[in-house]
């Protein structure tokens, strides 16, 4: 199982298939490193580790046949103690695992060097006061000895501590089951004897020495409790029977149990047994672990779950236990995995608050107090005379210098006397943003404090960087934090704007051939430049181009730009001399824009409709010039007959756009437009008309442009009809 995510979560490639015994360890992240059967060491990769079998917990039904006590600090070594099963030959032995070695799995380098024969079936191990070791304690078999031995970074001392107190464990099969568990805060033993007894001790982590034995059952027959384990406060203490014998109904049982350890009197604790779960016999509870969610998991005998306590502080059944909790994808044995009662490693250290100032306090910190008895802090400082040392807990130094100094805390307490040491670094941090100034307006100025190194930054505006770029007028300022010493500065600066140039070249102008346009920046008295590197106010325009000009007043620039573009006198033509006929109006159209028109009898619209016969003229004007030309109409007897519309439906009428009364026509040209001068129709026949369609697709109704040229008999004179048609559907 992994908590690594939270909650946990199945892991699949175990390699333990023993019934009883296993330990496991993992980094501080919660990824395993290595576990073992008390026989057998695999690695993260559920690889056997070279020199990782025969280890002295064989046959693999020991109650707890092996535990991983971490040996150095740094996660790199652990050992593996190892008890045999039944009190069988090695008892209490350990061997060394490096994970420095090969390639970061783990080898076995030291193995089976043995501590204490026979020992029972049991081990534990409570971090000592001093937080440098660990005691690793077990009962020896056939008598009323705890052993207990230290172990640390410096190997593991061959002197154990013995306490005779408790029960003397008999070599007998129904007394050789059963757990040894420490309470988390390292204050309490709690040992599981099989058929003979339940007991509860008191320990002392500095010591190493059990004592104030109190039996848990003292009612006959005791039953056989087999698993115990802790809540995380330490005060309450969960028990699994493998079997009890229930007075009410004379009958045998599985069960879990829960006792209040913060009552009082050891009568009140023993009384306050409560029954969570009842199982008829032959369903065989296994052993309880404490997970690092702080719920209590329980193992049973071939069932493919975990049962849990999910709120193990709470007294009584509020505790919620809950058989069927974790599922399992094959069926469980006895065991889960046997843990020191806590892998808190991290160094005993003093807190210093930020802020290091030249002649400012500095406040140093040391709540850890565990069993210091008094403190001594030495701040480097000699220049200091007698303040550089104080003998209180949360003292504060002023240094005078910049520098890096070494700052010392000794504790001096019962479990001996620690150096710690933490060094700092003095001195104030150096900005500058600069005089107020003045900047134009749309423009930036880039505020830069000018400090070095590593610091932190805040701006009056939110900002975080190193540098800020401005981009208007206001008061800025900015807070530096020195990330090594923690000591902080801050700067302000004041920034005001003024006024751009205003340029106005005017419109985009048009010029006639010969013509000269005078571009004024305006703005007397300021800095100028124009697209052609000249610098007077004013600049004369002769020809199409782009034109800019730049004007400089008190450093601020400005410019404006203008396109140039070229113009002629109109040029046109109303076309040839015409024929008009009878009711068909001739639209005289001289198709130029951007002028003024003025016809032969004073109208002045862009086109003209001549309806008779006679001279047409037209002056078109623009700012080059005025120029004229005349087109002369002719009455003609038009016996060509043009539609103004026609219904191609196929209905026999009207199907076709078609010019009748053509026999005297000897030439002929048709095209017909939509309306964005695309021709969709095209014929030189005569007798040929328009069905409405383009490329074969049907037009929509609309009105659509004709243009009709053609020459009669006995004529010279090509005449040309416009006009339009309506296609209707």
């Amino acid at each position: 199982m992994s908590f690594s995510s939270g909650n946990p979560v199945y892991v699949p490639g175990g390699q333990i298939g023993v019934q009883e015994g296993a330990s496991a360890v993992s980094d501080k992240s919660g990824q395993l490193l290595f576990y073992t059967d008390g026989m057998r060491v695999w690695n993260r990769q559920h690889i056997l580790m070279p020199n990782g079998i025969n280890l002295a917990g064989w046959s693999g039904s020991s109650t707890q046949s092996s535990l991983i006590v971490p040996k150095t600090k740094d996660g790199l070594q652990y050992y593996v103690f190892t008890t045999a099963d039944e009190g069988g030959t090695g008892g209490l032995e350990y061997s060394i695992v490096d994970m420095s070695l090969n390639a970061g799995y783990g080898d076995v380098t030291t193995k089976n060097v043995p501590l204490v024969d026979p020992s029972s079936e049991k081990i534990a191990a409570v971090m000592h006061c001093n937080k440098k070791g660990y005691w690793v304690i077990t009962h020896q078999y056939g008598s009323d000895a705890f052993y207990s031995y230290y172990a640390s970074d410096t190997g593991v001392n061959l002197a154990p501590v013995i306490s005779h107190i408790g029960s003397v464990i008999p070599v007998s099969y129904g007394t050789m089951a059963g757990c040894l568990k420490a309470s988390p805060d390292g204050k309490k033993l709690a040992a599981a004897n099989g058929n003979l007894s339940l007991e509860l001790f008191d320990f002392d982590n500095k010591t190493g020495i059990v004592s104030n034995e109190v039996n848990m059952s003292p009612d006959f027959p005791p039953g056989l409790p087999y698993g115990v384990e802790f809540s995380l406060s330490s005060l309450k203490l969960y028990v699994s029977y493998i079997g009890y014998w229930d007075w009410n109904d004379y009958k045998w049982y599985a069960g879990v149990f829960q006792f209040d350890l913060s009552l009082p009197s050891t009568t009140d604790i023993v009384n306050s047994k409560v029954l969570l779960s009842r199982y008829e016999q032959g369903n065989e509870l296994g052993t309880l672990a404490r997970g690092p969610d702080g719920k209590i998991y329980m193992a049973q005998y071939r069932k493919n779950f975990l049962s849990v306590i999910n709120d193990p502080e709470i007294a009584g059944t509020g505790c919620n236990f809950i058989d069927t909790a974790f599922l399992l994808q094959n069926e469980g044995q006895y065991s889960l995995p046997n843990f020191v009662n806590n892998y808190n490693f991290e160094q005993d250290s003093f807190a210093v608050n930020p802020g290091f100032c030249i002649n400012k306090p500095v406040s140093f910190n040391y709540t850890n107090h565990g069993d210091a008895n008094s403190v001594l802090w030495s701040f480097d400082d000699p220049a200091s005379g007698t303040l550089n040392t104080s003998s209180i807990y949360d003292p504060s130094h002023s240094y005078s210098k910049e520098g890096t100094y070494t700052v010392k805390l000794i504790k001096y307490g019962s479990c001996g006397n620690d150096t710690l040491a933490k060094q700092i670094v003095v001195g104030d941090v150096k900005i500058d943003l600069g005089n107020d100034t003045t900047i134009c307006e749309k423009s930036s100025i880039k505020l830069d404090p000018g400090t070095k190194g590593s610091n932190t930054y805040q701006w009056s505006t939110g900002a975080t960087t190193a540098t800020y770029t401005a981009i208007a007028a206001g008061q800025y300022w900015v807070q530096v934090t020195n990330n090594a010493n923690g000591c902080l500065r801050r700067d302000t600066i004041n920034i005001t704007t003024k006024p751009l140039p205003v340029v106005n070249l005017g419109k985009d102008p048009a010029l006639c051939p010969s013509q000269t346009l005078l571009l004024d920046a305006q703005n007397s008295g300021g800095q100028f430049l124009w697209q052609d590197n000249s610098n007077q106010q004013m600049l004369s325009a002769g020809h199409a181009g782009t034109y800019w000009a730049e004007v400089t007043i008190n450093g601020c620039k400005a410019r404006d730009t203008i396109t140039v573009s070229s113009i002629t006198k109109p040029s046109f033509s109303l076309g040839p001399d015409q024929f008009i006929c009878p009711d068909q109006p001739i639209l005289l159209d001289p198709g130029v824009s951007n002028v003024s028109y003025k016809w032969q009898d004073g109208s002045i619209k862009s086109t003209y409709l001549a309806t008779s016969e006679g001279v047409y003229f037209v002056d078109v004007t623009n700012s080059c010039g005025t120029a004229r030309d005349s087109i002369t109409i002719l009455k003609s007897s038009c016996k060509v007959y043009i539609p103004s519309a026609f219904t191609p439906n196929n209905d026999g009428l009207n199907d076709y756009f078609k010019v009748s009364g053509t026999s005297e026509i000897t030439e002929f040209d048709m095209n017909i437009y939509n309306r964005w001068g695309e021709i969709v129709f095209s014929t030189k026949n005569k007798d040929v008309g328009w069905d409405g369609k383009y490329k074969g697709v049907e037009l929509s109704s609309a009105v659509y442009i004709y243009v009709i040229k053609y020459k009669e008999i006995n004529s010279d004179t090509k005449q040309t009809r416009k006009g339009t048609v309506t296609l209707i559907r």
